[in-house]
């Protein structure tokens, strides 16, 4: 989670470093913000990143089974109905403004030449209907641009075969720690971290680079006391 994981007491991005001898490294996040407690510097927040690492891959792979890959794919072609009903209502403003502009047009084209003053006003209300039938065009132009791009079959296999394939991907003895962090910024922003040492518990707020958040509760393992 290195460069994604921040604290959830300052805000700040936490620190990564390592406990244990070599071949034996544990990542540990610590926040770099120090308070004062009697006299002594202290860490504002410091925990144990390998129960927290296991519990933000499981949550990816997690959303990446078969049934979270299906539940995204309905969620795309949902997406995509609503945008077309969305540019059917854009297409009947296009309509009324187009019939407004129609309307004032013909309403100046029908006074009288002598009526200079009544012509002029007819004259600005219909460049008035003529503006907002541009807007209303350009608009409909914008969003019928913007419209999600559908998926092919092979794009939807090819999603749902995901899930199977990448938790293989990622317990591979040939994938790196690099590999699986760039795997997980594909689809996460940002890790918020907060201890509770009374419960020894992280609670971790995961989110998603699409807006959505999940929260986990993770277990730590207790502190032993040295025996002298």
């Amino acid at each position: 989670l290195q460069g994604i994981a921040v604290c959830g007491r300052c805000g700040r991005k936490l620190n990564v470093a390592y406990d244990g001898g070599r071949g034996h490294a544990r990542p540990v996040y610590q926040c770099p913000g120090r308070i004062l407690v009697e006299n002594r510097g202290s860490w504002c927040m410091r925990v144990g990143g390998m129960q927290i690492d296991q519990a933000v891959a499981g949550a990816l792979l997690a959303a990446l089974t078969p049934a979270g890959v299906k539940a995204a794919v309905q969620a795309a072609e949902a997406l995509e109905q609503d945008h077309d009903a969305a540019l059917e209502q854009w297409r009947l403003q296009v309509e009324r403004a187009k019939y407004q502009a129609e309307r004032a047009e013909r309403r100046y084209r029908q006074v009288e030449p002598e009526h200079r003053l009544v012509a002029r006003g007819l004259e600005r209300d219909w460049e008035k209907a003529l503006g907002q039938l541009a807007e209303a065009e350009a608009e409909l132009t914008l969003r019928e641009q913007q419209r999600p791009r559908t998926l092919t079959d092979t794009e939807r296999e090819q999603l749902l075969a995901l899930g199977t394939d990448l938790g293989r991907v990622w317990a591979a003895p040939t994938t790196s720690d690099r590999d699986r962090k760039q795997l997980l910024r594909t689809l996460i922003d940002e890790v918020i971290l907060d201890v509770q040492r009374e419960h020894d518990r992280a609670l971790v707020t995961v989110r998603w680079n699409g807006g959505a958040i999940t929260e986990l509760a993770v277990a730590l393992p207790r502190h032993q006391p040295t025996i002298r």
